[in-house]
């Protein structure tokens, strides 16, 4: 194989990847004009990267929507935006 051809196949293979690193952070299928509001308890909370995860149990309760009832994991930002944004780390 030419030397040009390798070189070629290397910057299509660079393009290919760099397409789907830059997918990966999407807010698409997000509602990002809406805000919602739980109440429940903080069970599990993962301070990591690349995203911190936090899981919350909300128990049926009067003015608690049934919907809304159950274990939600909430996907944050990573470590270092949540940090500056004034979020703990560790146990909340």
């Amino acid at each position: 194989m030419k030397t040009s051809t390798r070189v070629g196949l290397a910057v299509v293979g660079l393009a290919l990847a760099s397409v789907s690193v830059a997918a990966h952070h999407s807010f698409a299928m997000f509602e990002m004009d809406k805000n919602v509001e739980y109440q429940g308890v903080v069970s599990e909370w993962k301070w990591q990267n690349p995203h911190v995860h936090f899981t919350v149990d909300i128990k049926p309760a009067a003015g608690i929507d049934p919907q809304t009832v159950g274990r939600w994991d909430v996907e944050g930002g990573s470590v270092n935006i949540m940090s500056r944004q004034g979020w703990p780390s560790g146990d909340p």
